[in-house]
């Protein structure tokens, strides 16, 4: 007699997938449910479908996969969307069931929907939906209150059993990756100067033990094969790499993400521990030699090792490479605007590479871990180069400003700083090298800086095409110390100039 067909709720259905993913046999993770092998072929054949399900919310203890058309299908997403945004608010509210009943109507009217009604009928299904409970209070929750601090009390516990380099935290933020500080190119009696935000945009998930491993950044963009990756090998590029519409880190790609290190840490016989945020991205799943443990949704910085520092250390350098490569390249005071709209999302992750890699020291990722007493204060160390100095070094106001315009994203919040404006253009971007020899070589005539330059970028663009990480990392390295030497050159023609938001004017 044939088995009867067990209904497998939507997280069984996540759980089986995987168990695929792991390894497992269709047999195996069918006798894991007690269901027959085809079932959990249609699930692994309907895949897609189930994962966006999960991602949109669905309830974990749904039996079936196929929804009902709703007439208010729309409407509801976008009830969704709000609620979602409030939640992730760095001052959330309390959202109530009338609160959200209001929003209804208020959405409702904004799409023409004049037929509907929010009433308690609705709030319910929509409730069921989504999976959201009736007692939530998002403002009692999410500020600094009782639970962040209770989380912040049993972290260090939590902590104890694993070593230093197993203690590892993930954060995403978002970068704009074209983005010039608005601060440094306004004038105080002229509002309306300066420079668009540019819209160009992409997720960073970037990740680092107590001890001052860094995982090899996930960078997501808009598009999977972005016209600047021609000819180029992805293994090279220093990241992996990600693309959807909107940038977003989805469940599928976190998943993916998940699985990846999980198998790594196998190899390598670890088992670790990963601090991560709480939120709709990061499903909660069973890894073999990686224990999530899930903070507050919007805690404080004390709660993330990462956002106490390491990543406003991050962005500063990006921003710092940046800032150096179009000052290489203005030949006028108003050409850094039109120059940024040059910058690939290729350049930006050459440049994200270089400053997470080489530029964010393992002791500032220990200092940080530290500061949030997740390991022994002692081992935090003093400041050395890639951790943001204090105010009195010259890289001070390049620093503040690197944050400025980038706003947040799913897992930080922006950070904005002023430039003092009355500083040099010296003190700005002044970076330690060694002034270019005046030597003649016999075989012909010496290279300008400019004519160098251009020659150790296509020596980059090169090793890009052939996939050579080696030959790329020391093409960066060139580049970038020929663009300190032309920045100085520029300097010096300029050195009436007083201000770096003059350079940038337009």
């Amino acid at each position: 007699m044939a088995t009867k067909r067990k209904p497998l709720t939507l997280e069984q259905r996540m759980e089986a997938l995987q168990k695929i993913d792991a390894g497992w046999t269709l047999k195996q993770v069918a006798e894991q449910f007690n269901c027959g092998m085809t079932q959990i072929s249609q699930i692994k054949r309907k895949r897609e479908e189930v994962l966006k399900l999960w991602e949109e919310g669905g309830r974990a203890d749904r039996k079936h996969v196929k929804k009902r058309k709703s007439n208010y299908e729309e409407l509801n997403s976008k009830v969704f969307h709000w609620y979602c945004e409030k939640r992730a608010s760095q001052f959330p509210i309390a959202i109530t069931g009338k609160r959200i009943q209001e929003k209804g109507v208020q959405l409702a009217k904004e799409l023409s929907l004049d037929d509907f009604k929010a009433s308690n009928g609705w709030l319910e299904s929509w409730q069921r939906l989504y999976n959201v409970k009736s007692d939530v209070r998002c403002g009692e929750s999410a500020g600094v209150a009782h639970a962040a601090v209770d989380d912040l009390v049993k972290l260090p516990d939590i902590c104890k059993g694993y070593a230093q380099v197993d203690i590892f935290n993930a954060v995403e933020t978002v970068m704009y990756y074209r983005s010039l500080a608005k601060t440094s190119m306004v004038e105080k009696d002229d509002s309306k100067k300066g420079i668009k935000t540019t819209k160009e945009r992409m997720t960073v998930l970037l990740a680092c033990s107590a001890a001052g491993e860094k995982l090899k950044p996930l960078v997501i963009g808009r598009t999977e094969n972005p016209r600047c990756f021609k000819n180029v090998e992805k293994s090279s590029l220093g990241v992996d790499y990600e693309g959807n519409k909107n940038s977003w880190m989805t469940t599928t790609i976190f998943t993916s993400w998940l699985q990846k290190l999980n198998d790594r840490m196998r190899a390598e016989g670890r088992d670790i521990l990963l601090l991560l945020d709480n939120c709709t991205a990061h499903p909660h799943m069973e890894l073999s030699n990686i224990n999530l443990q899930y903070l507050p949704p919007n805690p404080t910085s004390k709660l993330h090792p990462l956002e106490s520092g390491v990543i406003t250390t991050f962005k500063a350098l990006y921003k710092k490479h940046m800032l150096l490569h179009l000052l290489a390249g203005v030949e006028e005071a108003s050409a850094a605007s039109q120059q940024a709209k040059s910058i690939t999302l290729l350049d930006a992750i050459g440049w994200l590479t270089v400053a997470w890699t080489t530029g964010v020291k393992a002791s500032t990722c220990v200092g940080c871990f530290a500061h949030c007493s997740l390991v022994d204060s002692r081992s935090s160390p003093s400041q050395e180069e890639g951790s943001p100095p204090p105010p009195d070094q010259p890289h001070h106001q390049l620093l503040e400003s690197a944050t400025s315009q980038d706003h947040a994203g799913t897992a930080d919040a922006a950070a904005t700083m002023s430039i003092d404006s009355t500083s040099p253009t010296v003190a700005v971007v002044k970076h330690e090298a060694e002034e270019e020899e005046d030597a003649v070589d016999d075989a012909g005539q010496v290279l300008t800086s400019k004519e160098a330059l251009e020659q150790a970028k296509k020596l980059l663009r090169f090793a890009n095409v052939k996939g050579n990480v080696d030959l790329k990392s020391t093409a960066m390295k060139m580049v970038s110390s020929i663009e300190d030497i032309c920045m100085q050159e520029t300097s010096k023609a300029k050195a009436k100039q007083t201000s770096i938001k003059d350079f940038f004017c337009v």
